[in-house]
């Protein structure tokens, strides 16, 4: 262990003595505690009891959910709260089966947007193309004719 000055305690040092004297550990934390500000600590006991709030919410859900489950097993006849179980069984399995089926359609639509792209830049060659086509089209049936008949009456 390296020395890091004189006033260094290693930390499984300071420990192993706290464990030995719990008084020290206790007077620690005292000290620490009053160090904070005002506003800390009432941040540290917020926490707390929000925590401890919110614990105790779902548990009182749970026990009321429970109780109704309890009052309904006793009511309800034996084949219709099978067929609960049996929807309870299959609706977690389409769960479980939508997600995968999203998914995979995703992975898929991917694929398929990759390969449009690829479609979309044929299309716009194609066009390309076709207005090109147009083009002279357009300059051997109406110019050429035109400019033909013109030369023609210049040169009677």
């Amino acid at each position: 262990m390296t020395q890091r000055g004189r006033n260094y305690i290693a930390e499984k040092t300071f420990w192993d003595y706290s464990d030995a004297h719990p008084k020290l550990l206790l007077t620690v934390k005292t000290q620490c505690w009053k160090r904070l500000t005002d506003d800390t600590r009432l941040n540290f006991y917020r926490d707390i009891y929000l925590h401890a709030k919110e614990r105790f919410i779902k548990e009182d859900a749970r026990v009321r959910i429970e109780k109704a489950l309890s009052i309904w097993r006793t009511r309800e006849p034996r084949h219709r709260f099978a067929r609960w179980k049996v929807f309870v069984a299959c609706r977690k399995l389409m769960r479980r089966g939508d997600t995968h089926f999203h998914n995979c359609s995703m992975a898929k639509l991917v694929k398929k947007f990759r390969q449009n792209c690829h479609r979309g830049q044929e299309m716009h060659r194609m066009v390309l193309e076709a207005r090109k086509l147009y083009n002279a089209s357009l300059l051997r049936f109406t110019f050429k004719p035109w400019a033909l008949f013109w030369h023609s009456m210049q040169l009677m």
